[in-house]
């Protein structure tokens, strides 16, 4: 049988071994609400709609990191200069599935949070359309962040994946 404390807390210091505690069945009378439980889903990268679970989760990664890094630029460094790093960028994904709001959350400088940025107002501007979280089957806007990692590029030269 399982039961549920109910104290307020500020009554915790003075009972400390006097809790009260309901049956389910007094639970239910005391507090009569039931929260229903409500799926939710994150937002998916577009491309990856034949897929399922874990397997559309690891679709929609590998898909807008291989947009990303298909549109990275790296900015000419000097040897002395320590140009890696990573970049956080936040965003919202409508209920419509387009972007909103790009923000730089963190970065190492040398412009790369500024390229991190540029790529995703390229999402904007070309019009790319995430399948959008849902809740209860309804799509919601949802906050997202996401990281990108840059790595030390001396003279303009692009790293082979």
């Amino acid at each position: 049988m399982a039961f549920v404390l109910l104290m307020p807390p500020d009554q915790l210091a003075t009972v400390p071994y006097a809790p009260l505690v309901l049956s389910p069945q007094e639970f239910t009378s005391v507090i009569p609400e039931v929260i229903e439980p409500v799926v939710i889903t994150m937002p998916f990268f577009p491309g990856c709609q034949s897929f399922k679970g874990k397997d559309k989760r690891a679709c929609s990664s590998k898909r807008m990191y291989a947009y990303i890094y298909d549109q990275a630029s790296y900015p000419v460094g000097n040897p002395t200069q320590r140009t890696a790093g990573i970049v956080e960028v936040e965003f919202l994904v409508g209920s419509d599935g387009l972007i909103r709001n790009p923000k730089l959350k963190r970065g190492p400088g040398h412009g790369r949070g500024g390229d991190a940025l540029r790529i995703i107002n390229n999402m904007i501007a070309e019009g790319i359309c995430w399948e959008p979280a849902t809740a209860g089957g309804e799509p919601i806007r949802t906050q997202m962040a996401i990281t990108i990692q840059y790595n030390m590029v001396w003279a303009g030269a692009r790293p082979q994946p």
